[in-house]
């Protein structure tokens, strides 16, 4: 479904109408490796979004059993590029099975580089700060990424 919602309302002191941009759709992700992207086999990756405006909420839930990247993991595709001018698109990455985490980092997260589609993952330590995470082999995560595009 996509589409121009025309006359929204007004509110008082308002004058015209607010035309809402809605549209949900498809996309494919993938993974890829920051030095080199390689190649993966895929078992599941279904991606949708939804966007409102120039809002977008861009979701998968991707498996991988073999890849052979290299550098730092990354999940490319996403329907539209972040805006640039320093803006940073927010992630939540969950369930993470295969990934290999530092010695003592408890979480995952990520972010979207300004004009980009793709999503940096990252790991914290429990004592604060963040780092890449490196591209490894096999793996599985859900993804949640919103951000803002042109």
């Amino acid at each position: 479904m996509s589409g121009i919602i025309n006359s929204a309302g007004s509110k008082s002191g308002v004058i015209g109408t607010t035309e809402l941009d809605y549209e949900e759709g498809n996309w494919t992700a993938t993974i890829a490796g920051s030095s080199s992207a390689g190649t993966a086999t895929y078992v599941h990756r279904p991606a949708t979004y939804t966007k409102i405006g120039r809002m977008v909420l861009a979701r998968t839930f991707i498996i991988w059993n073999s890849g052979n990247g290299s550098g730092n993991l990354q999940l490319h595709g996403l329907p539209f590029t972040n805006y640039g001018d320093g803006a940073y698109g927010t992630v939540s990455i969950s369930n993470c099975n295969g990934v290999t985490l530092a010695s003592g980092n408890c979480w995952l997260g990520g972010y979207i580089n300004d004009s980009s589609t793709y999503v940096v993952c990252l790991q914290g330590p429990t004592g604060g700060g963040s780092a890449v995470v490196p591209y490894d082999g096999a793996g599985e995560m859900m993804l949640t990424a919103t951000y803002q595009t042109n």
